[in-house]
């Protein structure tokens, strides 16, 4: 009997593993001529990191060779994913740096001369395209562009920000695409799942 009920169980873990995987949505290869790709060595970039705070504590990221402080009033939302069956360890995080929705209602925003504070604005504008990717539970990784598309939140990098892509749908799955290796561009099911939670 208790053959019969582990057989059961794993039968109904494989059929929740491979009802995850698959998809009738082809995920393409995103359009590397978009104006929201990153330039990580363009002015805009090197706006963004020496105007971002100074940092009295909290995590450290090194992105791209360069260091992202979590600090007020910059915020870091990040996604954790781990193995979609075991669950255990970080496998890899993807997140963005963001300023709150209130930041322009501050003392430290207020205080700024005008100036100073369209210059933020452009920050601002600019850090909603910008993401990162840390590898390996780490605080090491790349720099990504993100968007959201439709409910689910979208990160790609590599070559010209096409290459890699990782969507995290509203339930928390993770698929992660390798579209250095598809054909035309287009992947019929992801090559990676995960659990991310944020």
């Amino acid at each position: 009997m208790k053959i019969y009920i582990i057989l059961i169980l794993a039968s109904s873990m494989f059929y929740l593993f491979a009802c995850a995987t698959e998809s009738n949505i082809d995920f393409k290869r995103p359009n590397s001529n978009k104006d929201r790709i990153l330039d990580t060595d363009g002015e805009e970039y090197n706006k963004v990191m020496s105007s971002q705070p100074s940092s009295d504590g909290g995590r450290i990221l090194v992105i791209g060779g360069r260091e992202l402080k979590e600090d007020e009033p910059w915020q870091i939302i990040s996604w954790k994913c781990r193995d979609y069956i075991d669950g255990s360890k970080t496998l890899v995080e993807v997140g963005r740096a963001t300023f709150p929705k209130d930041f322009k209602n501050t003392k430290v925003y207020q205080d700024r001369t005008n100036e100073e504070k369209q210059e933020l604005d452009e920050i601002i504008r600019f850090t909603n395209d910008v993401g990162f990717v840390l590898y390996d539970g780490t605080d090491t990784g790349d720099y990504t562009s993100y968007h959201r598309d439709g409910l689910s939140h979208r990160w790609d990098w590599g070559e010209k920000r096409s290459s890699y892509s990782i969507v995290i749908k509203p339930d928390g799955t993770g698929l992660y695409y390798n579209f250095s290796t598809a054909e035309n561009g287009i992947k019929h099911k992801a090559d990676e799942v995960f659990k991310c939670s944020r």
